[in-house]
């Protein structure tokens, strides 16, 4: 989840001196940056655990492990949420 541009910009806002920190302006602005970036994480989460669901690769061993059956091709085609979603298969 760590991409390099954003923590080096990080740990160079961290640089800043306390007080260019304590201004106003400054302090809106790195506050909107860490706003950004917790939900640019959160939704790359959550992306890719909606995508991680869908292969049965990953949960079909997980499912046998867990004594759930029908896991093979993904959570979502065991739940019918594939079928009630998918508007064709083009």
């Amino acid at each position: 989840m760590s991409d390099p541009g954003i923590a080096d910009l990080e740990k160079g806002l961290s640089r800043m001196s306390h007080t260019l920190r304590a201004d106003n302006g400054v302090r809106a602005v790195t506050d909107v940056f860490q706003m950004q970036t917790r939900i640019w994480a959160g939704s790359t989460a959550i992306a890719s655990t909606t995508d991680l669901l869908d292969k049965g690769e990953v949960t079909g061993p997980v499912g046998d492990l867990a004594g759930v059956p029908g896991l093979d091709d993904g959570v979502w085609e065991a739940t019918g949420i594939k079928a009630a979603t998918t508007m064709s298969n083009g």
